[in-house]
């Protein structure tokens, strides 16, 4: 008998029940990765005659804004974890188990981020320069690439695995369901990119100028979000190929 699909409502339904649930301790977090992305841009600042000269400076900055981003999204997931296992998923227990689970982290995190991080090393890659609408080929080449790994930080926390594992361990609970978690990420995405437009659009109707922490600190909200959503999608997808949901995690801590 063929598979049932990756039933997206369900999905939806999980998510978004999980954000509700866990508004604050998300949103706190999601902070984090901002100040990271507000550092970023100071060091960016700071070092654009550098950076101009020698292109690949630019990866400073963005491991700078890079590292609370990983701590950030692991603990996120931690808390999507818990959620889904029946537990409360408390601030200073996420920050921990993220802290533990950073080694993975990074490794996960960096091959999400691979199109990011050669667009710094190699800035010729990174089209964002270019007028026209080759520009948004990276943001769209980022989403596609980073739906593939979607699963991977969230098996790394619930099923204790390394980085190598967890990858191929999401990438065989992808398999035939990269389109639908597609569909199910890209308007999540998209919703990211609406305080950079709604940002700019004040700033050319008005000519006001806002400081740049504002833009991170905006976006933080969908990307406490997209974070959350690989726990949901590990957890939808574990339990439709498994047969069974995965470990009750949550419950060891309450």
């Amino acid at each position: 008998m063929a598979e049932a699909p990756l039933n997206l409502r369900a999905l939806w339904a999980s998510t978004f029940a999980v954000f509700r649930g866990h508004a604050p301790e998300l949103l706190l977090l999601s902070l984090l990765q901002a100040g990271g992305a507000v550092a970023a841009q100071g060091l960016y600042r700071a070092m654009a005659g550098g950076i101009a000269a020698t292109p690949a400076l630019g990866v400073v900055p963005w491991a700078v804004g890079f590292a609370p981003f990983v701590l950030a999204d692991a603990a996120i997931v931690v808390v999507g974890l818990v959620a889904l296992g029946g537990g409360k998923g408390r601030l200073g227990f996420a920050l921990l188990a993220a802290l533990g689970l950073m080694p993975a982290a990074v490794v996960i995190d960096l091959v999400e981020n691979a199109p990011d991080l050669l667009a710094q090393v190699f800035p010729v890659l990174n089209l964002e320069t270019r007028p026209d609408l080759w520009a948004m080929a990276p943001i769209f080449i980022g989403i596609v690439w980073n739906v593939l790994w979607m699963p991977a930080l969230a098996v790394a926390g619930e099923e204790h695995t390394g980085p190598l594992a967890s990858l191929m361990r999401g990438v065989r609970l992808m398999k035939r369901e990269w389109w639908r978690v597609l569909s199910f990420t890209l308007p999540i995405h998209m919703l990211v990119l609406l305080p950079v437009v709604g940002l700019g659009m004040i700033s050319a109707m008005s000519g006001m100028r806002f400081p740049g922490w504002v833009e991170p600190v905006a976006a933080a909200p969908f990307f406490a979000l997209g974070s959350l959503t690989q726990a949901t999608i590990y957890w939808e997808l574990a339990r439709l190929k498994d047969g069974v949901a995965p470990r009750q995690m949550g419950t060891i801590f309450d």
